[in-house]
């Protein structure tokens, strides 16, 4: 009996209202939409508020035009909403089921986008290069090598981020990537070319010297180069001779691998080996068959022999075999 006078009532109190009222009450309300012909969106996201002019008289004016459509397209690409495609995406995301259309049938969509120039993007490179390589080589220079196109990337929180360069030989000519990040997500990538220079002094050949040769101060001279990607020799006032364990042209820079330590043999060079046998040793002449140190293995062939023996490095370039 509770039940049946309670709608009663209501169906005499919707009686005493304007029918208009009483349909709005029963009916979801129509939200107006004017859909643009164009629209430039900054950031990564469309909302519903970039493409659409709402009716700010409902009640869920803002929180429909928060309401997403898509991923913003790259720059230079259009993105086409048609009326239906929004329709669904209103009526999927909000309470929503009639739309009063006005406006275009469909909206193009581009993304709101600004030049990343050429000195922030050389900038940011030139510093990841100093960062990882300057403390262990003073006098570092670095500088933009050839042409570099500033980049077209959307409005948003620009990040440029230097991928790590570690482990990276340091030479005269390197490249340095950078991943290129809006709102914190990678975008694009790009990949600067750079020149690297270090001054300083070096020795340097005066004329062509052979393998092998013995060398000292005087077939040096002592000048500035820029040793970026050599691991040049240090300028030693106190020089003392040395062998080559590989030749140099006239004006080449002195490397210190290339400077033998005492009492390194190369291959080819004549060798004297100690064949013990017990406490008997022969001595002979043989052609060393690789390079070795002292305390280390090293093949050998004696003079007039096709065999070859294997032995110890000792002193004085004698090697023995027991």
């Amino acid at each position: 009996m509770r039940f049946r006078l309670h709608s009663l009532f209501a169906i005499g109190a919707c009686a005493l209202l304007p029918a208009a009222a009483c349909a709005a009450d029963q009916a979801p309300r129509t939200m107006a939409l004017e859909l643009r012909a164009e629209a430039q969106v900054a950031g990564v996201g469309i909302a519903l508020g970039n493409v659409a002019i709402l009716d700010t008289g409902h009640p869920g004016a803002a929180r429909l035009a928060a309401l997403h459509l898509g991923k913003t397209p790259r720059v230079g690409y259009v993105e086409r909403f048609t009326r239906a495609q929004i329709a669904q995406a209103v009526r999927r995301q909000s309470d929503v089921e009639a739309i009063a259309w006005t406006g275009a049938d469909s909206v193009a969509v581009r993304a709101q986008s600004h030049a990343v120039g050429t000195d922030a993007l050389a900038a940011a490179a030139i510093d990841a290069v100093r960062a990882e390589y300057g403390a262990a080589h003073p006098g570092l220079e670095v500088r933009l090598a050839g042409q570099l196109a500033p980049l077209e990337v959307p409005d948003g929180r620009l990040e440029l981020r230097a991928r790590r360069v570690s482990g990276t030989v340091l030479n005269k000519r390197m490249t340095q990537w950078l991943d290129v990040l809006v709102d914190g997500a990678v975008y694009r990538s790009a990949v600067v070319p750079l020149a690297v220079s270090q001054q300083r002094q070096v020795y340097m050949a005066r004329r062509a010297l052979e393998q092998g040769a013995w060398v000292g101060p005087a077939d040096f001279t002592v000048s500035d180069a820029n040793v970026a990607g050599l691991a040049a020799a240090a300028v030693d006032p106190a020089l003392q001779p040395f062998r080559l364990r590989t030749p140099l042209k006239e004006g080449q820079v002195l490397a210190a691998g290339a400077m033998l330590n005492e009492g390194k043999i190369l291959r080819g060079d004549s060798v004297r080996i100690i064949v013990r046998n017990g406490q008997i040793g022969i001595e002979a002449g043989a052609v060393a068959l690789a390079e070795a140190g002292p305390g280390q293995q090293l093949a050998v062939r004696p003079n007039g022999a096709s065999e070859t023996l294997t032995g110890r490095v000792g002193q004085a370039g004698t090697v023995i075999i027991e």
